[in-house]
């Protein structure tokens, strides 16, 4: 497991000791004892539900059950909240030598119905944050681009190879669930290498990240290569269901960026800038030098002159992008 999900696991078994102690104390006794009592369960319940979170809703061990729809989801998250509810408080009374027993009063009611609207309530927003990405949610709710401001970004475009001729093949039903499956996986690497999807554009996806956090950890490269990887795992599958075995290529660059709320009745977070267009023609330069992955020395600057170690460049040369005047200095990039 990696070590910042330990971390957050941790952190939540906190917080459920904190909000668990002063359940206890607000309904049952106001006392030390009490709280301790109450600080034991939450921990227990605050770490399975991360864990679970982590590791099954938006991780690797879920991947077969996000293709069932967003009702299924939410009930069946909800269910698995709730036994893990009792379940910890279980291990909680166990761990300080207190019996636990079912019996069914106005405590055992009350915890019922405050863990089941719990349950649900998270699973709701869970589903929601997957629907519009829980950074971009996150972000809404503290008002940071209720005012446009300027930001130093990083921008990887993820673009299905051939895709004009795969959706002929199969027809346009079949496609979308490959598009599904294929950005599915997507979808994990950029929650193991703390990126915001930004949006998908047909057969194309577009990855953002802070311009520091794209060089932390190697995470806008790492982002493009794990992504290999997870769709790797489902090659077998692609080819029994479409017959094909998707491949995609990439490009990565960095500038300055303009973001901000758009819309009215549908908002997004938009960002308006020459680096976006810039990095949709660095796409054109993949295809044409048939590399999976191009990378331009402005999103190199972020290592200050040095090389990403488990990475290998190869220098394209200067290239003149569509509809631009300057030169751009491009490399391909092998994991």
């Amino acid at each position: 497991m990696k070590k910042y999900k330990i971390q957050l696991i941790l952190l939540l078994a906190l917080l459920g000791a904190m909000a668990g102690g002063l359940f206890a104390v607000l309904t049952v006794e106001k006392s030390w004892d009490y709280f301790l009592f109450g600080a034991s369960d939450g921990a227990w319940i605050g770490a399975a539900m991360a864990a679970y979170t982590l590791l099954v809703v938006r991780g690797d061990w879920g991947r077969g059950m996000r293709k069932h729809g967003f009702l299924f989801k939410v009930f069946l998250n909800s269910f698995v909240y709730v036994v893990i509810f009792f379940v910890g408080r279980q291990i909680g009374h166990s761990i300080l030598g207190r019996s636990y027993q079912l019996i069914w009063d106005k405590q055992f009611i009350a915890s019922l119905v405050f863990s089941v609207v719990l349950a649900l309530l998270v699973n709701f927003i869970l589903e929601m944050s997957q629907l519009v990405g829980s950074k971009a949610v996150w972000n809404f709710v503290r008002g940071i681009y209720h005012r446009p401001i300027e930001e130093d970004r990083v921008f990887l475009f993820v673009d299905l190879a051939g895709s004009t001729t795969i959706a002929e093949e199969i027809g346009n039903r079949k496609f979308l669930d490959l598009l599904n499956l294929f950005f599915s996986a997507l979808s994990l690497a950029a929650s193991e290498t703390d990126a915001e999807i930004y949006k998908y554009v047909g057969d194309e996806a577009i990855i953002t990240w802070r311009a520091g956090d794209a060089a932390t950890r190697d995470n806008a490269l790492d982002c493009f290569f794990k992504f290999q990887r997870y769709l790797k795992l489902d090659d077998q599958v692609f080819k029994d269901t479409f017959g094909l075995v998707p491949t995609f290529r990439g490009a990565i660059h960095r500038g300055w960026v303009v973001a901000g709320e758009l819309g009215v009745l549908r908002k997004e977070i938009a960002y308006l800038g020459d680096v976006v267009n810039t990095t949709a023609r660095l796409m054109e330069t993949a295809r044409e030098h048939a590399v999976p992955l191009v990378v331009s020395d402005s999103f190199l600057s972020l290592y200050n002159g040095k090389t990403p170690s488990r990475f290998k460049l190869k220098l394209i040369g200067d290239e003149t992008l569509r509809g631009k005047d300057e030169k751009i200095t491009v490399y391909s990039v092998e994991g």
